[in-house]
């Protein structure tokens, strides 16, 4: 016995063929729908512009130097705020970061400093601190203050480098006074009756722990004139020195 099966074709106007008939309304809606969507997409990607900038492919830290593996490329839109980053690789790598960078970040003119270099006449040498040195990072200027007073902080560094003692003491504690009194500005009001050690100190690298003395404190490396340097070397033999920002 043979049996043929035929596939019954929906009679107009019957029910199956309704649905069938809406289904495929359906679908070729979605498919126009999609269809729009990309040619939307497409015409509005046209209009925009893009520009290659400078983005951290690694997170830096506010202090680091910039590597060229810290670095890489992306196309952003163009903006009234283009003109702020950075599109040349040569204007971050080697350079300090003056802010903590997220992965991705585009680069901006502000977000990195040229690392430091010890200006003519100037001697480096590694002051220890008691005052909080984790927020310094290389270029920073500050302020070095004894908390021994600029007698006890000066006594002995002319010494070092000139056969009458108290002549050459008169003459550093004399500047050490007009480091003081002769400021000008919001830093004579925070330092008033400070023994100011060195005016202008410019850090040249992050601090580090101060492993060859037993105190606590940490040590950072300091870039000042000759005189100071005395003083400064002086003042930490005989007790704290505090670093004040400017």
């Amino acid at each position: 016995m043979v049996t043929f099966f035929h596939k019954r074709v929906p009679q107009r106007g019957s029910l199956a063929r309704r649905r069938a008939t809406t289904r495929l309304r359906r679908w070729l809606a979605a498919c126009c729908a999609a269809v729009a969507v990309c040619a939307v997409m497409s015409a509005v990607s046209s209009l925009v512009t893009t520009t290659p900038v400078v983005v951290a492919r690694t997170a830096i830290r506010r202090g680091e130097t910039i590597e060229q593996t810290d670095v890489a490329w992306a196309d952003m839109p163009v903006s009234p705020t283009s003109r702020l980053l950075v599109d040349s690789t040569a204007l971050v790598v080697g350079r300090v970061a003056q802010v903590d960078i997220d992965v991705g970040q585009p680069f901006t003119t502000h977000m990195a400093r040229d690392s430091p270099v010890t200006p003519a006449g100037h001697t480096v040498i590694e002051v220890r601190l008691s005052s909080d040195a984790e927020r310094l990072i290389a270029g920073d200027t500050v302020s070095l203050v004894s908390a021994m007073g600029c007698d006890a902080a000066v006594g002995d560094a002319p010494e070092a480098v000139s056969g009458s003692g108290a002549e050459a003491g008169a003459d550093a504690g004399a500047d050490a006074d007009r480091d003081v009194n002769g400021k000008v500005g919001e830093d004579a009001g925070l330092l008033d009756g400070a023994c100011v050690l060195a005016r202008s100190a410019l850090a040249m690298d992050r601090s580090h722990a101060d492993e060859a003395s037993a105190s606590a404190g940490s040590v950072v490396p300091f870039a000042m004139p000759p005189r100071d340097a005395l003083r400064v070397m002086a003042s930490q033999e005989a007790g704290a020195i505090v670093a004040v920002t400017r």
